[in-house]
This record gives C-alpha cells, structure tokens and sequence, in this order.
C-alpha cells in the first residue's frame, strides 16, 4: 500500500508540474483510471462551462456595443445632415440680404 501510494503521489507530482499553464489547483480531486495511468481533475467541466458562458456574455456585450455604436453613428451622420440644411438655408438668407442691401446702396446712389 505504501508503495502504491507513493507511486501516486509521484504521479501526481509530476502530473502538476508537466501541466502547470493548466494551473491545476490544490484540493481538486485526482481520480485514478484503470491502473493509474491518468490522472483527471474533477470540477474541469464546471470551468469549461463556466469560460463558455463568460464568453457568451462578452460576446453579446460586443454585439449590443456594436450595435449602439452604429445607432450614434447614424443619429451623428442625421445630425450632420440637419446642420449642413440649416446651414445652407443660413447662407441662402444672407446672400439674399447682401443682394438686397446693394439694390438698396444702389438706389440710394440714383437719388
């Protein structure tokens, strides 16, 4: 039994450092498979699908902040729209003024 054991905890040694980028944390639980040959960690499926739903919720953020920003690119480019016609319209009444202010002048150098 001691030996055994012993083998385990190699195992097991060996198992977290080959894998230390998969960050195998302290008071998982290691299951032997048949003789021992693998060794799982328990609670990895509880993980996977707790990044598959954190990842499904980033990716609607993503959505619903694309979606809002072409929603203000679109109300800025009516905007934009609205200022330039109130612009021209703008221009328009004071190129009409100019005209009839030198209409005026001229009449007043007729009299």
């Amino acid at each position: 039994i001691r030996k055994a054991a012993s083998r385990l905890h190699r195992r097991k040694r060996r198992c977290k450092g080959s894998r230390e980028r998969d960050r195998l944390r302290d008071g998982e639980t290691y299951v032997l498979v048949g003789e021992g040959e693998t060794i799982q960690v328990r609670g990895l499926q509880e993980e996977l699908q707790r990044k598959e739903e954190e990842l499904r919720r980033v990716e609607d953020q993503e959505r619903e902040t694309r979606q809002q920003l072409e929603e203000q690119k679109r109300e800025t480019e009516q905007e934009r729209r609205e200022r330039e016609s109130v612009t021209e319209e703008l221009d328009a009444a004071q190129n009409k003024r100019r005209k009839l202010e030198d209409v005026r002048r001229r009449k007043n150098l007729w009299t």
